[in-house]
């Protein structure tokens, strides 16, 4: 599904030192509820690219940083 190759892609860039961010939103009533994940890397989407303009943001997903 699009939300395991999200996080999957975000665990990737992450083992190799790259910030990402995956996104969660909904779009659609009641009635056609749908759900989206896509992954985000310095301002290009990588994975999940679909017509996202559809979709409300609801949560956004960001590893932390070691310190």
């Amino acid at each position: 599904t699009c939300l395991v190759r999200a996080l999957a892609g975000q665990l990737l860039l992450a083992r190799r030192g790259h910030s990402s961010r995956v996104h969660i939103g909904v779009a659609g009533g009641l009635r056609r509820f749908r759900s989206h994940a896509w992954l985000e890397s310095q301002g290009q989407i990588l994975l999940g690219d679909v017509d996202l303009k559809d979709y409300t943001g609801v949560v956004t997903l960001e590893p932390e940083r070691a310190a």
